[in-house]
């Protein structure tokens, strides 16, 4: 049990977070300042209205009043009662106070009671789903935005207002022709620039690196205040050649000859510097206006389409027999820089970031909503005796699903969100018994009475991110047991044979195990940035249960973080980065975010350990 050092009311009422979060704040002052400090103190105020001096005298006065972990709101409400009495209110303005100033003793207790004592006490109580378990809302930043209007749009009509400035005395019809003919021209390379990417990366990636593209190209487009007719690829990217065609400089004497060629390679030399130094400074132009709120990866994700899409246009450009991978591009090359300097932001924006959850917290939202999904009824602090209401079977399947989502994250390694977003009952999640040594699989419908099936996750190399690395991939899901009994495969049996899924899955049929809520189909469709939509599905889950909008890529980090505290051998934590399909390097890189400080305890733990032995084996000698 973590104890606390008493501490004053002081210090929770002056509290920033407490000042700008609460409702009503004058009200609340009211009610603690006057009528509770009153019947403290047993003196009334001489004045009807707090004025700043008397405020200040009062919160003083606070510091006085100590509080402790068995701190209780009751006794406390009493007091404005008493207070209230003490100055002739009535009983409908004495409960008008004691409701302002139990949100300032509400907020005491939930900052003195810690998170592990509170679930204690709250485990076997009936639960209220509109109820977050824990509040992380104090770590949510500023509000991150895009505007999304800017993106190049291939539709003609979009265009009419501005080729009418430019072109006064033309019709709708022949403005429009002109739209359509600069559009077409521009969205014929993009389709082909599609075609070269095709084979390259998934379709989605493609999808999300062109929608970054078209977004760059509608910003640049407005910011220099280009008509549709005046925008073109050679007008936004500095396409420049840096190979000289000696085919023209033939006929002169040698001498002449290599001074011809040095001044034009010196003054094409400089040309490319100076647009690729130009094109650097309209990206980061770029960044501070169009995305100066974004996160580092989305600004990697912006450059890396500037990368694949310049490669495209210096496909037949390049050297490919002494360059195979565009070094010999200006562009390019810079563009690779300008990624290097935004990752070595990353590193000192994420010394500043902390994810605030361990992984101790993570399970209990799991546990948390594992109870939602066993209970049959809807329960509400609101409703007089707390009577509960019977679930439909929808609003049941709802609470199943959160569950078996999040619980697929705690039950193993976590995995990307790509695997559960495309998990599909009998092709990525089998459920039947492997036999590894002569690898082959019997599905549950073909086994013999008596024998007990199991679920696996199953990757062919082209169902996830590191296929052509780790190869197709096996992993047998644990069967979890909880306190109370049941088991994790009761719940996905629950899920696909009880027909809980089939109650979400309205649209149409299909083996995907998540199901969109909203409009009854499943995650794995095409178009609209799916991935989106499931990673939208898990930070409601936590937005809901913690206030905060946590995303499942940060689950990897914070699990990482949490095998790393804990201090495992090596061979243990290679195995688990391999289940969760990366080496120990990337692991200890890219998702490992222990402070310097939990560094320095191992070592520090390590260090105690060593000393400790050598004491005990010279003791016996």
């Amino acid at each position: 049990m973590t104890t606390y050092n008493p501490t004053s009311l002081y210090d929770f009422f002056t509290n920033k977070k407490f000042i700008t979060s609460v409702d009503k704040f004058g009200c609340v002052q009211t009610a603690v300042l006057r009528y509770y400090l009153t019947a403290v103190t047993g003196k009334r105020l001489k004045n009807e209205r707090l004025n700043q001096e008397t405020i200040r005298k009062q919160v003083h006065k606070l510091k006085k009043v100590k509080v402790d972990s068995s701190f209780d709101i009751h006794t406390h409400l009493e007091l404005i009662k008493k207070g209230g009495r003490m100055y002739g209110k009535s009983k409908t303005q004495i409960k008008s106070h004691v409701s302002y100033g139990k949100r300032f003793f509400n907020f005491v207790k939930d900052s003195i009671t810690p998170i592990q004592e509170k679930n204690k006490h709250n485990e076997n109580a009936i639960l209220s789903y509109t109820e977050a378990i824990m509040d992380k809302s104090e770590w949510i930043g500023e509000k991150k935005y895009a505007n999304r209007k800017v993106i190049l749009i291939n539709d003609p009509d979009l265009y009419l207002d501005e080729l009418k400035l430019k072109y006064p005395n033309l019709d709708n019809r022949e403005l429009y022709e002109k739209s359509q003919s600069s559009l077409s021209r521009f969205f014929n390379i993009l389709d082909y620039y599609n075609q070269y990417r095709a084979n390259k990366c998934r379709k989605t990636t493609q999808e999300k690196s062109l929608k970054n593209l078209l977004r760059f190209i509608g910003w640049y487009k407005e910011y220099n205040n280009l008509s549709v007719e005046d925008l073109s690829i050679e007008k936004v990217f500095p396409i420049i050649s840096p190979y000289i065609g000696y085919e023209e400089y033939s006929h002169l004497e040698n001498e002449n000859f290599i001074t011809e060629i040095a001044k034009k390679e010196w003054y094409r030399k400089r040309e490319i510097k100076d647009k690729s130094r130009k094109f650097i400074t309209v990206i980061n132009k770029f960044f501070c206006e169009y995305l100066k709120r974004s996160s580092i990866g989305t600004k990697v994700a912006y450059i890396q389409a500037l990368i694949n899409f310049s490669a495209f246009l210096y496909r037949d450009i390049t050297d490919t027999e002494e360059n195979s991978d565009f070094q010999d591009i200006s562009l390019i090359n810079r563009l690779h820089v300008c990624m290097r300097d935004i990752y070595k932001n990353k590193k000192i924006e994420e010394d500043k970031k902390i994810i605030p959850f361990n992984w101790e917290e993570i399970e209990m939202v799991c546990e948390r909503l594992r109870k939602e999904a066993n209970q049959d009824h809807y329960y509400s602090k609101r409703s007089k005796n707390n009577k509960g209401q019977k679930l439909t079977k929808k609003a049941k399947a709802l609470h199943i699903q959160d569950f078996i989502a999040i619980a697929f994250f705690c039950v193993m390694p976590p995995d990307r969100q790509r695997t559960l977003r495309e998990l599909t009952f009998g092709e990525t999640l089998k459920y039947g018994i492997r036999d590894i040594k002569r690898n082959t699989f019997i599905s549950y419908e073909n086994l013999q009475e008596g024998e007990e099936p199991k679920y696996y996750i199953h990757l062919l190399p082209h169902q996830y991110k590191t296929g052509d690395t780790y190869g197709t991939y096996w992993h047998e899901i644990n069967n979890v047991e909880y306190e109370d009994g049941k088991k994790f495969y009761d719940y996905l049996n629950q899920w696909f044979f009880e027909g809980y899924r089939d109650e979400l899955a309205t649209k149409k049929k299909t083996n995907a195990v998540f199901i969109k809520t909203t409009k009854g189909d499943d995650f794995i469709e095409e178009g609209d940035d799916p991935e989106s939509h499931f990673g939208k599905f898990i930070r409601g889950i936590f937005k809901r249960k913690t206030k905060f909008p946590l995303n499942s890529h940060a689950l990897r980090d914070i699990y990482v973080t949490h095998i790393n505290n804990l201090n495992l051998p090596e061979e243990t934590r290679r195995a688990i980065a391999y289940m969760m399909h990366h080496d120990l390097e990337t692991a200890n890189k890219t998702y490992n975010q222990q402070t310097s400080d939990e560094k320095i305890a191992l070592a520090v733990d390590f260090i105690k350990q060593d000393q400790e032995q050598k004491l005990v084996i010279s003791r016996r000698k």
